[in-house]
């Protein structure tokens, strides 16, 4: 093995501490649980599920980055596969696949989960109260990544937030939305459990479509309008061609969005050390 010099040694560190402050948000690691380790020369397999695709660009370019991340610094030990939403299972069907272990992880949000426990959504959407900034915050200094470790282990689930998004767009329709009274009779898409609770006080009904679907069931009139994510990935989903109207601000008032991603315990706890520190620091 070569000998590194002072400057590559230096060069080495900053790098380091770069990826651990920049690329995520990084927590301690899950207690492991007794069993059987696998050895360092054993190359390891896991199939990863996205709840995205690439046209939704910000949040799958953080969670591709976050996977190659992972797979560039186990140098071969562990192997990940990436799939795109819908490839090896259905968007919303990541949750249980994780837990049963159909698959070893993927990435998703929160607030996809509110139908599991009403708590989920706040770990993931928190009208006019926290900034993507925020959210890594509470998350690293405030106890977050403990709240949301426990909340997910009672559904076999460990959590792992690899990033976040800046404020959320508004809601694109094809009949603009100028007064609060014009959303009474709507059907509205959203998955967020505070803008589904303040759509039906004002007397719209409200349906949760995963995104790789949503396109066209606006498109076929399935919905009348729906909200997604920031600006620039409802552009790349390319609602703008289907809709005439975009109502700002989001009627829920969501600031910033944490963007999660969950693994099997015992695929996680089967890693040698080296290789857990490894994801927890990616």
């Amino acid at each position: 093995m070569r000998k590194h010099g002072l400057i590559e040694k230096s060069l080495y560190l900053v790098l380091s501490l770069s990826l651990a402050l920049g690329l995520g948000m990084v927590g301690c690691a899950a207690p492991a649980e007794e069993g059987p380790a696998r050895t360092e020369a054993e190359v390891i397999e896991w199939d990863w599920a996205s709840m995205y695709t690439p046209a939704i660009s910000t949040n799958y370019q953080q969670e591709k980055h976050f996977v190659d991340t992972i797979n560039l610094l186990a140098d071969g030990r562990l192997v990940i596969t990436f799939y795109d939403a819908g490839e090896i299972i259905g968007p919303l069907e990541q949750f249980d696949a994780v837990g049963q272990r159909i698959i070893d992880a993927g990435g998703g949000w929160g607030g996809f989960w509110a139908g599991k426990n009403s708590a989920f959504p706040y770990l993931g959407d928190s009208p006019f109260l926290f900034s993507f900034a925020d959210w890594m915050i509470w998350t690293e200094q405030a106890g977050g990544l403990e709240i949301a470790r426990d909340l997910y282990g009672k559904y076999n689930l460990l959590y792992m937030p690899f990033g976040a998004t800046l404020p959320e767009s508004g809601f694109h329709t094809s009949t603009p939305i100028r007064t609060l009274a014009d959303v009474k009779g709507m059907t509205l898409r959203t998955s967020s459990a505070a803008t589904k609770y303040i759509l039906e006080q004002l007397g719209a009904k409200v349906v949760n479509i995963a995104g790789p679907e949503l396109y066209t069931a606006v498109e076929k009139g399935l919905v009348d309008g729906m909200e997604w994510n920031t600006p620039d990935n409802d552009f790349n989903m390319g609602f703008a061609e289907i809709t005439d109207s975009w109502t700002q601000p989001h009627l829920g008032g969501q600031t910033g969005t944490a963007l999660e991603s969950t693994m099997n315990p015992d695929s996680f706890n089967e890693l040698s050390e080296n290789l857990q520190n490894i994801i927890e620091i990616a």
